[in-house]
């Protein structure tokens, strides 16, 4: 229980900070929401913008299904917050670390909006080029790591893990079927 607990905290976290992200802003700033669902047209924008800044809400739904300690509601809990494995890794870590990824293969999920790779960096720096950061900028590579996305990521990770470690946890203690004798 102790496992899924630190998970719950971890996913908790994760969810109040992505809703707070992105409906909040500061004079100034630009809006997330306007700009991710106009490089896509996976949904309508007025769908898509709902479902971005809603997209915490699914962290806190793993935060409660993980909190239950039970096994089926644990690996739900992993499905609900893949999102936030997926999104920084593909948008920042790989491009960051790797020249790989989401800003060097168009800026796009479809064909229809990919843009060469220059207009795919104006972009990045356009969206993201004042957004504060930790980890300095890696020689030859355009796309940097947020503070915010430096931040999120150790209680991702961490939800994963200890997530994963209560479901170990769960399935140990969960009895095992008798076979009936005839």
């Amino acid at each position: 229980m102790k496992y899924s607990s630190l998970a719950a905290f971890c996913w908790f976290i994760v969810g109040v900070e992505q809703l707070y992200v992105w409906n909040y802003s500061f004079p100034g700033d630009k809006n997330h929401v306007e700009f991710w669902t106009t490089r896509q047209s996976l949904l309508s924008t007025h769908g898509m913008s709902l479902v971005m800044k809603y997209v915490g809400a699914s962290a806190i739904l793993a935060a409660v299904l993980v909190a239950t300690g039970k096994t089926k509601a644990i690996v739900a809990s992993c499905l609900c917050s893949v999102f936030f494995i997926y999104g920084p890794l593909y948008h920042y870590w790989l491009p960051h670390f790797f020249g790989w990824g989401f800003w060097y293969n168009g800026a796009a999920y479809t064909p229809d909006k990919k843009v060469d790779q220059a207009t795919a960096f104006k972009l990045f720096e356009d969206e993201f080029g004042q957004d504060s950061r930790i980890l300095p900028r890696v020689a030859g590579h355009p796309i940097f790591v947020d503070a915010e996305h430096t931040l999120q990521m150790p209680f991702v990770l961490l939800g994963y893990i200890f997530a994963f470690l209560a479901l170990m946890e769960a399935s140990r203690k969960r009895p095992e079927k008798k076979l009936k004798s005839k």
